[in-house]
Parts: C-alpha cells; sequence; structure tokens
C-alpha cells in the first residue's frame, strides 16, 4: 500500500541519474577542454530534465503514449551518454552527436507533444540544424573547438532561454 504523499521514482529518473553520475565522475580539476565539453553536456542534459519533467504532465496518458515516450527517453540518455565519452581529439563528433540529441528531442516533440504546427518553431530543431551545420564548418575549416564550443554555448543558451521562461512561466508543475 502506498503511503499518502510517497514520491514516485520513475525508472527514466533513475536513467537521467545514472549517465549524469557517469558523467561527474570523468570530471577533473583541470581546465581544459574536455571539462568544458562535459560543462556544455551537463548544461544540455538539465535543460532536457527541466523541460521533460514540465511537458511530460502535457501527455494524455495512453499505454501507447508511455511506451513511445519511454523509447525516446531512452534513445535521448544514451545520445547524451555519448557526449561525454567522446575525445577532444574528435570534437566535430560532439558536435554531431548534440546535433541528434536535439533532433531526438524535436522527435519527442512532435511524436509526445503532437506539437506538428509549432515543429519548426521549436528550440530542439533549431539547435540541431545549427549544430549539424556547426560540425560540418569544424570538420572542413578546423576552427579551434574552443571556439566552436562557445559558439554552441550561445546559441544553446539564447534559443532555449526564451523556451524556458515560456514553460515554466505557463506550467501549474513545480519542478
Amino acid at each position: 500500500m502506498a503511503r499518502e504523499g510517497a514520491t514516485e521514482v520513475e525508472f527514466t529518473l533513475i536513467l537521467y541519474g545514472v549517465v549524469v553520475a557517469n558523467a561527474i565522475y570523468q570530471l577533473t580539476f583541470a581546465v581544459e577542454l574536455r571539462n568544458f565539453m562535459l560543462g556544455f553536456a551537463f548544461l544540455v542534459i538539465v535543460g532536457d530534465w527541466i523541460e521533460y519533467q514540465i511537458e511530460k504532465a502535457d501527455t494524455t496518458g495512453s499505454t501507447g503514449e508511455y511506451i513511445l515516450m519511454f523509447v525516446l527517453d531512452v534513445a535521448i540518455l544514451i545520445v547524451w551518454y555519448f557526449l561525454t565519452i567522446i575525445s577532444p581529439a574528435d570534437f566535430e563528433w560532439f558536435l554531431a552527436i548534440a546535433a541528434v540529441f536535439f533532433f531526438l528531442q524535436a522527435l519527442w516533440d512532435l511524436a509526445i507533444l503532437g506539437l506538428r504546427s509549432e515543429l519548426l518553431w521549436r528550440p530542439g530543431l533549431h539547435l540541431g540544424v545549427f549544430l549539424s551545420m556547426l560540425a560540418v564548418v569544424q570538420s572542413v575549416y578546423s576552427i579551434p573547438p574552443q571556439f566552436a564550443l562557445i559558439v554552441a554555448f550561445v546559441a544553446f543558451v539564447g534559443r532555449k532561454s526564451p523556451h524556458w521562461y515560456r514553460l515554466l512561466s505557463q506550467s501549474p508543475t513545480r519542478i
């Protein structure tokens, strides 16, 4: 029998914890590109978790929807895990995998939230396209990865901040 007011822990939340804990284990006490890449990955996953907590409340709750949501959540977390194991020597792959992460977010928005008419305005799709292009530019022109990471960070914060503000101001859900 469940206690009144007991907190339910979802399997997806446990997966978030496992992949984040693994990435934390990889941090070092050095000012190096690898740590900044992990910092960017942390920012991405925290933003994703906040969006997930708010937007999952907008789901209808059908069994098929929960199965699809679980499959997409696991795919998103697996792709994010790959962000944390990429070497700085393969920085263009870091950008490409980050792009896949955001494309999966856009797919989640389409499949779970049904945002067909709004999909072109969702930040996940924009960031996926932008980071794909940045990965190609990084690969072709060999721009310094530090500069590319700063550009990715600015694009991420600049595109996600208004979305987070809108979500937090319109949602009755508390994180």
